[in-house]
């Protein structure tokens, strides 16, 4: 039989340093969705800001706050 390759979408969430520098990142979840993201930030602090920014563009930035947030979206087979 024909067995078709499943695409999974994960989404990533980290919590940053202010300036998103490379490696500071703490993975706070792997989520099937981009709601789960959105309330695993707010439970760790995200400002109203900053989840306006995750939802426009999947970051947040210039927030004032020592930390960001930033998704990553990644395709599993």
């Amino acid at each position: 039989s024909f067995q078709r390759d499943l695409i999974m979408t994960v989404y990533l969430i980290y919590k940053d340093d202010a300036w998103h520098t490379k490696g500071s990142g703490k993975l706070l979840r792997v989520a099937d969705n981009l709601q789960k993201c959105y309330a695993t930030a707010e439970a760790n602090g995200a400002s109203e800001e900053q989840l306006k920014d995750l939802r426009n563009i999947g970051q947040s930035q210039c927030s004032g706050k020592s930390y960001e947030f930033n998704i990553e979206t990644w395709e599993v087979t």
